[in-house]
């Protein structure tokens, strides 16, 4: 997540505009995954604590889909902008590695936005049309035990969803390895955004680096309200059309 203080959010006025324009859409492509991913580790904690009960409340489990897919489009959007951004090190092992480790969100972003013509392969591959979900909750730190969990979205049918492979691997908080698959293609959700988190740093770093000196900077995120009270006038009166006499 970005800190408040970041300079991201204060970007210098001698910033060359070039390079101001996509600087900014990074920030806020970070930003709106962060957040996205936040509300949706708080639901799967929320279904996970719920399965233990059997009982879900249905709203939670279509908001986690909602807020999957906004992370897959606004994480796709931030590697977007990074491959055009002016001044960025292509070839620096930070960006190379958020490259490598997220070439399937652009599938699934593309696939998503063009849901007729995928209609019939999820038909034919008999997947769920919006896909699936898993993730790895820890149930008792005490007694390192996790849960592997899945949502399914959309209507059920015969078939094989897989979970993913997370044995051995580290466990960051209590909700982790957030895997959003979809259209034969899967994306660790959690590992993007840490690895976009990296590059985000880097980023801030430069910055700092090079501009840190400078006062005189763009405020961002501005809220604007105009209050307007109405005045009352007295309604026109009615215009009458009267039959031309006989």
């Amino acid at each position: 997540m970005i800190r408040e203080e970041s300079p991201l959010r204060r970007l210098p006025l001698a910033l060359p505009p070039s390079q101001l324009v996509f600087v900014d859409g990074l920030r806020l492509s970070l930003e709106s995954a962060a957040l996205a991913y936040h509300r949706l580790h708080e639901g799967l904690l929320a279904i996970t604590v719920a399965s233990t009960k059997g009982a879900h409340e249905h709203n939670t489990l279509i908001a986690a889909g909602v807020d999957a897919w906004c992370v897959v489009d606004s994480l796709r959007r931030f590697r977007r902008l990074l491959q055009h951004t002016p001044g960025v090190k292509q070839n620096a092992p930070g960006c190379q590695q958020f490259y490598r480790s997220t070439g399937a969100l652009e599938t699934l972003r593309d696939s998503a936005q063009h849901l007729e013509d995928r209609a019939s392969q999820a038909l034919e591959a008999e997947l769920p049309f919006w896909g699936t979900i898993a993730w790895t909750a820890v149930v008792d730190a005490d007694q390192n035990l996790v849960a592997q969990m899945m949502i399914v979205l959309g209507a059920l049918r015969t078939g094989l969803h897989p979970l993913p492979k997370t044995l051995g691997r580290p466990i960051r908080g209590e909700v982790d390895h957030v895997v959003l698959r979809a259209f034969e293609e899967e994306a660790n959700l959690s590992d993007a955004l840490r690895l976009a988190d990296h590059v985000g740093a880097e980023l801030e770093r430069r910055l700092a680096e090079e501009m840190g000196d400078a006062t005189d900077r763009f405020s961002s995120d501005l809220v604007v309200r105009v209050d307007l009270k109405g005045v009352d006038e007295p309604a026109p009166e009615q215009a009458s059309i009267n039959e031309p006499a006989g």
